[in-house]
Formats: C-alpha cells, structure tokens, sequence
C-alpha cells in the first residue's frame, strides 16, 4: 500500500514531544534537534511485510538530500572553513617545496585523468582555491589576492613561478574538460567532467596562459646568475614549467592543427615525453606540502554528494601514466595517414584492445581525428569512404559506382534510378559507420553493451540493403552465378558488406564477454559453441562474395576494375585465413573444455535458482530478435555445453556407459588436437601476411603484438590438450591430481586458456 495504509502511530509522531538537545558543531556553530529514532523505530515495527508509507510531498530527491543535511559525514557544507591562519599562500616557501607542490599538483592532474573527480584532486589545492576564488577573467585577475603584499624578492619570484603553473594546471584541465564535452562518449565510470560551478579559467584562450608561462620562463633564465639557487634547483623549475606549457599546447591542438602536426617546430608531445624523464629524475629534489592540500575546499562547491576524500596517486604512476597518455597521443595521429576503410577499422580494433585501456581523452581525440564535419580523417567525405568500404569488401559491378550516375536526369533511365538507390542506401550507412567509429572508441565494457544495441540496426539495415540490392539487379542487369546444382545466385553487393559488419559484430559481443570476464568457467564451452557458429557463418559468406568476384573477372572491366578486383581478392583470402584461424582456435578451446567438464575438472557452481536455460537465454539475448544467421533455441543446444551436470545425472540414472564415455572423450581429444594444430597453421600464415594485405599498415607493430598473444594461446592450448591426453589414454597423471585454472594475463584477452597443474608437483 502506498499512500492509504499510513499508521496511526506515524501521524502521532510528533518531534515536539520530547526536550530539544543541543551539541556544538566545529566553528562554534550550535545545532539543535529532537532525537525521534527510537520512537521511528517502534513505530516501523507496526508495518505488515509489503506495506509502504508514503508522503506525495516527500520525493526520493528529498529523501537523498535529508540524509545529508546536518552530518559532517554527508554534508560538505558542515566541514570547517580554512582560515588563513591556518594556511597561508604567501608563507614563505623553499624552491624545494614549489617544486614539491608542482609534482603534487601533477599527480592530482593524472589523478583526475584516471577517473576521479575533480573534488578530491586539483580543486582542493589551496593555491588553485585562492586562485580561482575571484572566478578571474582575465590573466590580471588571476592572482591569490589582490593587491599581493610586500614580498621578499627570492619569494616573490617563487610565488610567480607557481602561480604561472597553477594557471597551466586549472587550464589544461579546462581544455580537457572542453574537449571531452564536445564529443560522444558517455563514461561517467571512466571520467568525471563535473566543475562544481566552477570556471576553469574558460573566458581566457589557452594563448594567454601559455604566454605567461613563456614569460615566467623567461624571469626564470634573468635570474638564473643571480645565484638564489642552485643549477640542480634551476633545472627542476624550468623543467616543470616548459612541460606545462607543452602540455598546454597538446591539450588546445585542434583537428586542424593535428593535420600539420609534422610541421610544428616543436612538436608539444614529444617534448612532454622527453621533460617527464628529466621531471622524474629531479622529482627526488621536491618536498611535499601536505597543508597545500585540503578536502574542506569541498564545502565551497556545488554538488550534491557527500564529501569525499582526497586521492592520492604516487608520483611515479603519475608520471608513467603521463607517459602513456602522450604516447596513445602521437599514436592516434597515425588514423590521419588515411590509405582504406579496412585500416581504419584494424587500427581501432587493436588500439582500444591493448591491455591497458587509453585515456578517456585520447579516445575522444580519436573520435574527433577521425570524423569532423562528414569527413572522414579531414580527407575523405563520409559517402566516399562508404563507397570505398564496399569496393574494397565486395567490389560491385563497375555501373552501380560509376560516378557518371549523378549525371542523368531523366527518372526512367537506368543510371538515374541507380543514384536514387544508392543515395538512400550510402545515407543509411553514413550513421552506422559513425556509430560505429564512436563506439569502437568507448571502454570495453561499454563498447560490448552498445554493440547489442547498434546489432539491431545493422540488422535491420540488411533486410533494406536486400531490397535494395533486388532493385538495382533491374537497372545494373547483373547476370547471375549458376551453381554447381544449377541453382541461379546474385551477388547482392550491398547487403553482403551489411552482412559482413553485422557478422563481426556477433562474434565481438561475444567474444568480449571473454575478454570482460563475464562467463564462468563452466560456460566457456557453451559459449565458444556459439561463437563458432557465427565464425562460420562469416567463412561461407566470405566464400561466397569471392566466388561471385570471381564470376564477374571472368568478364572484360576497365584496367582500374580490374587491379580493385586483384585487391579485393588478396583482401578476402586474407579475411578467409583469419576467420579460419579463429574458428579452429575456438573449436580446439571448445573441446578442451568440454572435456574438462565430462572429466569434472571444471565444475558448475550451486545455483538453487538458476538453471542451464534460463542461463543460455540470458547469454543468448542480445542475438534473440536476429534471424541471419539462424538462431539457436534450447531444444538445439547440446547438453554437454550449457547443462553439463544434466547429462551427468543421465548417466547414473540410465546406467554409466563406461566405453561410449571413453569413446566420447577420444573423439574430443582428437578432435582438439586436429584444430588447435590448424588454428597454428592458419595463424603463421597471417604473421607472414604483408601488411598492406592484412589492412595492418596503420598499426602493424599492435596487430603482430595481438598475433603473438593468440600464438600464445595456440600453444598454451596444445599443451593443455597434451596434458589431458595422457590422462585420458594412460591415466598418468590420473584425473584427481589435476588442477585447472583459467589464465587470462599471458594471452589473448578473447581466448583465455585452462592452466592445468599436477598437484603437489611445479610443472604444468
């Protein structure tokens, strides 16, 4: 009940009933309140299962917001104000404290970078608070007060010194912040982009702070044979310096400046990298100001969450993580060297793949680099690179991409209704292809759950895509394919390379369930089932886009069809011994962990609630509404995949074959030794493959670094099936003294391998 059912014992409740008891509060505040808990507690106790009061005046917002009022613990508004006694930001510092105070305003920044907020990281500098406090407009607002006091002129310089830096620090955050709110990615998980109503310095460019950095840099050098410190001192501050005003420069890079990159003088993410190595080695000359930091600032923001503490990154994870950043930066560039649709596309999937996941920021400069405007990389519009897509996967006939068709003008003439045609269908795939560039730029864990989304609508797309293909049959009178049965087969161009996208993004839903640890153990074999599936699927519609090519070589073609042709050609042989080498490598983890179940190595854990059903339709619910490939419903699904035990529990009931159970699993074995020794073979073929062939030329070095971690699994493989072969034929060792466990760190994230150990014994 909710609303009706109040208790009489709730409208009695009345906090004036009882004296009022007073505490002091911290700043001398004196806080009155009625202590009602006893009696809300006798009163709840009243309430039948199932019964809900209810005020239509109190709504869940109020609710949240009524715990944190008046607790210190969730109300940040009751944390003590900082008096300037008790810090101020003209007490005389050492050089080595400023240079103490840059490194831990550097480990904040990277803190915030890696997913914290801005709360716990720069916002509760002191210095940054008294900068900002003003909410400055202008570099001459900038300053911790205003007019500064009379200052010894060793401290004055000092206090300009970090001053200059605090004014790169909050402005590489705001560009940061800037940049990440422009683009599509919404990870609230992996970054927060909340300022709690605070300007990060956005009505100044970044120009104006870099010039204040320049001129500091500048005072550093005049007084550099003045003597006030020592070389060792003098090089830590201008190191520090130049590296903010660096990375100032990388964050404000627009797309446009990205495409002239090579030509800068100095290019700021190099430079960033060499000074990290030189911060790094005079990092040991900073003292750490720990008052220079305080989670009381938090009582000034706007937000409405419970005070939170301070985090604290080591300096050297800061600077190894700064490190990275500026490495993933000058590695994204590589997308602008645009050569085809398939390099793009192998250099998204391998660049987000590497064990650690780039930075939110790079990511989003990923995206913005590679779609502005419509156009792809700043050099190819979106429909062109479309068009070059399905050349490259499918190779039509000439007449549906001539670029002539726009030409004509009559409604009835072939080339018109083609362009009509192939206008809607080019506009279709525009968004999917935007989609799905952004979507390969998320983390994978958001990556997996919209891909089940963007499934439908690339589905959805190839039912259109046929119809299309029927109607354009019409005007381009392709001829068609008389198969070996005598059966008449048409290319269908555009719905194949729907196909094909709709393909592989089946397998990685599904595969990335591995990579993400989603699946237990004892589901590995059901599910390396499904994938199977839909990897064959891909090979026979590979197969049939290059038979089909090859029936349209037959035929004369101009010279520059002719060598597209040659490349779509070496192009799908490379796609063929790819999805081969997948579908073995899967088919030979497939029976080795059937087997590891009938030999009760892996076991399925109690789920009184759970059943091998309800589980398959849970695994099987981002395909449910696919009907190409075919779905699979329970009745199909082996027992020995999905419901292990059941079969088990068969065998007792039926009585134990003990020869047919044998017979089973040396079929298994044989069956995992012929196709882990053929995902091997296919594999060393991709390794000798050029680059240009396996559209790697973008990021070769990441592509074999992902071939040498699936050797790995290869061969972690065959010897676990070696393993479990000489206990299946010799029973040495014997089955109770095997122990397995999953080894997903050495390997490929997607084909993560059982570890079988004796136990009792180091050697695997």
């Amino acid at each position: 009940m909710a609303g009706t059912g109040l208790n009489e014992g709730f409208q009695r409740l009345d906090v004036n009933e009882q004296d009022p008891v007073s505490r002091d509060r911290d700043g001398g505040v004196k806080v009155e309140y009625r202590d009602i808990t006893q009696r809300f507690i006798d009163e709840t106790n009243t309430l039948l299962i199932g019964q809900l009061v209810q005020d239509p005046n109190f709504t869940l917002l109020e609710a949240v917001g009524a715990l944190e009022i008046m607790d210190p613990k969730m109300d940040s508004g009751l944390m003590p104000a900082i008096s300037e006694e008790q810090f101020n930001v003209f007490t005389s510092r050492s050089p080595e404290e400023i240079i103490g105070v840059m490194d831990q305003l550097l480990s904040s920044e990277m803190a915030w970078h890696t997913g914290s907020s801005l709360s716990q990281t720069v916002l509760i500098s002191l210095y940054i608070d008294k900068l900002l406090e003003n909410s400055p407009h202008t570099l001459e607002q900038a300053v911790f007060r205003s007019p500064p006091p009379e200052l010894p002129q060793h401290d004055e310089i000092l206090l300009s010194i970090l001053r200059a830096y605090c004014l790169g620090v909050v402005k590489c955050c705001g560009v940061v912040n800037t940049r990440i709110k422009s683009q599509y990615l919404p990870e609230e998980e992996d970054f927060s982009t909340s300022t709690y109503n605070i300007s990060l310095l956005d009505s100044m460019i970044p120009r104006d702070v870099c010039e204040e950095l320049e001129k500091v840099l500048q005072l550093l050098e005049t007084v550099a044979d003045a003597g006030l410190w020592s070389g060792n001192i003098h090089s830590a501050l201008k190191d520090r310096l130049s590296h903010r005003l660096a990375m100032l420069q990388g964050f404000s890079l627009d797309v446009e400046q990205y495409h002239s990159y090579k030509d800068i003088a100095s290019p700021p993410w190099e430079s960033c990298i060499k000074l990290c190595s030189q911060i790094e080695e005079s990092h040991n000359l900073g003292k750490p100001v720990e008052e220079a930091f305080s989670t009381n600032v938090q009582r000034k923001l706007a937000t409405t969450v419970p005070p939170r503490p301070k985090v604290d990154m080591p300096f050297a994870d800061a600077i190894g993580n700064l490190k990275r950043m500026c490495q993933e930066m000058l590695e994204i560039m590589k997308v602008l060297d645009y050569v085809s649709p398939g390099n793009i596309i192998t250099f998204l999937l391998h660049f987000n793949s590497r064990k650690h996941q780039p930075f939110t920021y790079v990511r989003i400069s990923l995206q913005a680099l590679l779609v502005q405007n419509w156009v792809v990389v700043g050099k190819i519009p979106i429909k062109d690179y479309v068009i070059e897509d399905v050349k490259e996967l499918c190779c039509p006939l000439p007449k549906l991409l001539d670029s002539g068709n726009a030409e004509a003008e009559h409604p009835s003439s072939a080339e018109f209704n083609i362009t009509k045609r192939m206008n809607w269908f080019v506009g279709r795939a525009m968004q999917l292809v935007l989609s799905l560039f952004q979507k390969l730029c998320m983390n994978r864990p958001r990556l997996r759950r919209t891909l089940c989304h963007t499934l439908l609508e690339w589905d959805t797309f190839q039912a259109e895509a046929e119809e299309v293909d029927a109607e354009l049959r019409e005007y381009t009178k392709e001829e068609p394919m008389v198969g070996e049965d005598g059966a008449e087969t048409y290319s269908y161009p555009l719905s194949s390379w729907v196909f094909h996208y709709k393909l592989r993004i089946m397998e990685w839903i599904v595969l990335l369930g591995f990579e993400l640890e989603i699946y237990q153990p004892y589901e590995f074999a059901g599910m390396y089932w499904v994938v199977q599936h839909y990897i064959s699927s891909r090979i026979l519609h590979i197969d049939r886009i290059r038979n089909h090519l090859l029936h349209q070589a037959a035929k004369p073609v101009p010279e520059e069809w002719t060598t597209q042709q040659r490349d779509t050609l070496a192009y799908l042989t490379y796609l063929s011994i790819e999805a081969k080498a997948q579908h073995d490598l899967v088919a030979a983890l497939l029976n080795t962990h059937r087997l590891l179940l009938a030999m009760d190595l892996v076991k399925a854990h109690p789920q009184p609630y759970g059943t091998g059903e309800l589980r398959f339709m849970l695994r099987m619910k981002p395909f449910k509404s696919i009907h190409v490939p075919e779905n699979f419903d329970w009745e199909s699904v082996p027992w020995e995949y999905f419901q292990p035990q059941k079969e088990k529990e068969a065998d007792v009931e039926n009585g134990v074959d003990e020869e047919r159970i044998a017979a089973d699993k040396q079929e298994t074995l044989e069956e995992a030794t012929y196709y882990i020794t053929e995902a091997r073979r296919h594999y060393e073929i991709l390794n000798k493959m050029r680059a240009s062939v396996s559209r790697s030329l973008l990021c070769e070095e990441m592509y074999k670094n992902s071939l040498k971690d699936t050797m790995r699994s290869c061969i972690a493989t065959s010897i676990a099936i070696c393993t479990l072969a000489k206990t299946v034929e010799k029973n040495s060792p014997p089955v109770e003294n095997l122990d397995v466990k999953i080894d997903s760190e050495k390997y490929h994230p997607w084909f993560p391998v059982p570890t079988i150990t004796i136990k009792n014994d180091r050697r695997t």
